[in-house]
């Protein structure tokens, strides 16, 4: 009797143990597949627009993989402004500030959001610079007057934005840390 009691738990286990299995194996595929952004997170409560909208700081810039922020400071300021607007109904960015020469500069973008929230496509871009009344237009890669770039995200958080796009032939990625407001 003490024979087939052991088998009987020895048994049970093997059936638990399959099942603790299964499911880690369950979880594992679920987790992966679910993964939107190379760099995560794999789940949020918060939509990816009410992630994007706020404040941010502008802390990494490069360009084919070399560290340009201040290429990036010295045509434009690194603050930025992701918003949406009731009266237009459109999502915006807007960059303005002094640049580190002193002269003001102003990006505006419009942009939607693509294919299941991983691309955000600027759909229109104006940034002129200025000091008193005169003012040209101005920028830097991606971030210059009139271009309209395809970002992918590679990270979106409460708290950081990570994108990457290809314009004029060369790699830039850029890395947004939110500000508290």
């Amino acid at each position: 009797m003490a024979k087939n009691t052991v088998l009987n738990l020895n048994h049970q286990n093997l059936k638990t143990m399959k099942k603790v299995f299964l499911l880690i194996l369950i979880m594992t595929a679920l987790t992966e597949s679910c993964k939107k952004y190379e760099e995560g997170p794999c789940l949020s409560l918060r939509s990816a627009k009410n992630r994007i909208y706020g404040n941010y700081k502008l802390t990494t810039y490069t360009v084919n993989g070399a560290d340009s922020l201040n290429l990036f400071n010295d045509s434009l300021c690194n603050n930025l402004k992701f918003f949406h607007d009731n009266n237009s109904n459109t999502d915006g960015c807007t960059i303005n500030g002094v640049r580190n020469d002193g002269a003001y500069n102003a990006l505006v973008w419009t942009w939607h959001l693509d294919k299941n929230n991983s691309i955000l496509i600027v759909t229109y871009s104006s940034c002129l610079t200025g000091i008193g009344v005169i003012s040209w237009p101005s920028g830097t890669g991606p971030f210059v007057d009139t271009a309209k770039p395809e970002w992918n995200i590679l990270r979106l958080t409460n708290k950081e934005i990570k994108m990457k796009t290809n314009f004029n032939n060369k790699e830039y990625i850029i890395k947004l840390n939110a500000i508290k407001s």
